[in-house]
């Protein structure tokens, strides 16, 4: 079964409520779905840092005392403080990887990475491309050695944690 986006914004949703995120990051506005999918997801005293490297972008953003809106790519900063960090920034821009690794080199023990459109790690949708990053980033998730499970929406989600796997 191939899951739509609305299908993926009501997992993102359900998914900060889940893991009872506070601090949230996201990389990539776009239409603005997926930012009011983690805000339907937020407590009231929930805070979302949305970034994006087009200005035009941030006019898509719903109104919400919770939103952070900033123009650029994710910072070390941001990725300390994010419980959960959601990257969405278009895979043809070239910042995805940089991102990864950005988190990767800050973000603290148990706090979740979610990347959207990792391509060539779907089966169903391998042979979509987004461009010479999309391809990449996928494999620099591998790489990094980053714990965690793909999903099969449309063009394909990873779910990973830092820090030690938890016991179950």
């Amino acid at each position: 079964m191939v899951y739509t986006e609305n299908d993926f914004n009501d997992f993102l949703t359900s998914f900060i409520r889940m893991v009872r995120a506070r601090k949230v990051v996201e990389t990539g506005l776009g239409s603005g779905a997926a930012t009011k999918a983690i805000l339907n997801g937020l407590p009231d005293d929930g805070r979302l840092v949305s970034y994006d490297t087009e200005e035009r972008f941030l006019s898509n953003a719903p109104s919400d005392d919770r939103l952070a809106l900033q123009v650029g790519s994710l910072t070390p900063k941001h990725a300390a403080w994010a419980e959960v960090t959601f990257l969405d920034s278009d895979p043809r821009s070239g910042h995805r990887s940089q991102e990864i690794e950005t988190w990767y080199n800050n973000a603290p023990n148990s706090s979740y990475i979610i990347v959207h459109d990792v391509t060539h790690l779907s089966p169903t949708f391998s042979n979509v491309w987004h461009g010479p990053d999309s391809k990449d980033h996928g494999s620099k998730l591998i790489s990094l050695g980053i714990v965690g499970v793909q999903l099969d929406n449309r063009m394909g989600s990873f779910i990973g944690r830092r820090g030690p796997t938890p016991k179950l």
